[in-house]
């Protein structure tokens, strides 16, 4: 299971000008997150995590919050990270690590925002957790990731006046559930 708390904030932009105080605000979202990791070493290993798709809405506020809803997006999140794993405490294993997370658009949602087209992008992201064996091949996870991610996005207002934004998402990730491991 995994939470995504978005820190957001937006520059918008109608006929190439800025629009002074327009910001907007990207919904949290709850969704299925898996992971595919590789064990180099005993304590060095690679991972992938992507999830169920979650579909944010960004909401106008300041200066453009009487738009309401500018529009909502289907995007999946992908994590390339390195993970250093400390030796065992007690039982816990706990882990750091960083990357790479890129933001696939799967589905541009029209509202105040019309012709909506937003575009993937990458951003870089770091993580720490723990894990508990709990059998042979199975283990308990707790996992947080902060990544520093933007996406660049134009439509039009009124289906006319030509409108960008650069929407900072800077999502908080926390992850919790279970891991099976081959050997």
């Amino acid at each position: 299971m995994l939470d995504a708390i978005y820190h957001s904030d937006a520059t918008i932009a109608t006929s190439g000008q800025a629009i002074p105080g327009a910001s907007a605000d990207v919904s949290n979202n709850l969704t299925l997150l898996f992971d595919l990791g590789y064990d180099v070493t005993k304590a060095f290993s690679i991972q992938a995590m992507g999830g169920v798709p979650p579909k944010p809405t960004v909401t106008g506020e300041r200066a453009v919050a009487s738009l309401g809803d500018l529009g909502a997006v289907r995007f999946g999140p992908v994590f390339f990270t390195g993970l250093y794993h400390a030796p065992r405490w007690r039982g816990w294993r706990p882990y750091v690590g960083a990357g790479a997370v890129y933001a696939i658009i799967l589905h541009d949602q029209d509202r105040a925002v019309s012709n909506l087209i937003v575009l993937n992008n990458w951003g870089f992201a770091l993580e720490g957790g723990v894990e508990r064996s709990v059998a042979d091949h199975l283990q308990l996870f707790v996992d947080f990731k902060e990544a520093w991610l933007a996406v660049n996005a134009h439509g039009n207002l009124s289906g006319v006046v030509p409108v960008t934004a650069r929407v900072i998402l800077d999502p908080s990730i926390v992850g919790v559930g279970v891991k099976f491991r081959f050997r």
